[in-house]
């Protein structure tokens, strides 16, 4: 078996508020592997997590293999709880897992206020090596960074369909006919 790394970040808000938690439980298979905690930015230390040998992957017939672990964060009374499915984690490499934290809303219980992402297995070293995609450097370097009224701009574009023929008036209207 190879080795590779987690780290979590757990922020509030855009990146702006670090969120600390003693009390993030990492698991595989539901089994409990590690409970760690957050310093005071926000960051977990680097966990050591098992992932397949890389070396056994040849790199071109398939992808390469993974281990996937889940990670519940406890809100702690101020927060909602955070879970998320199928973490990778990778022979020789760390992970970086940023978890925003939604605030509780006034009178929702914690025990039932949850927030489950589920990572699909085909997410990363699955896709298609050919796949046409935008150049990375098109890409936010984050999620937040993505401007909410660009992302709707976007999706409105592809709803528009133009007229073969457009009339084009230059001037005030003639309102006496």
């Amino acid at each position: 078996m190879g080795m590779g790394f987690l780290r979590i970040e757990l922020f509030a808000g855009d990146h702006d508020y670090p969120v600390t938690s003693d009390n993030i439980k990492i698991l595989r298979d539901g089994r409990l592997l590690y409970t760690v905690k957050t310093d005071k930015d926000g960051w977990t230390e680097a966990i050591p997590l098992e992932a397949p040998c890389l070396a056994d992957c040849d790199g071109y017939s398939a992808a390469p293999e993974r281990g996937i672990y889940d990670v519940i964060v406890c809100g702690g009374g101020k927060y909602r709880r955070a879970e998320v499915h199928g973490v990778q984690i990778f022979d020789g490499q760390t992970s970086i897992l940023p978890i925003e934290m939604l605030l509780l809303l006034p009178g929702e219980n914690p025990e039932v206020a949850i927030d489950e992402i589920y990572i699909p297995y085909e997410h990363g070293a699955e896709m298609d090596k050919h796949q046409e995609g935008p150049a990375s450097s098109d890409l936010p370097s984050h999620p937040s960074d993505i401007d909410t009224q660009q992302m709707l701009n976007a999706i409105l574009v592809d709803d528009i369909a133009l007229p073969d023929y457009v009339s084009v008036h230059l001037g005030q209207p003639n309102l006496l006919r």
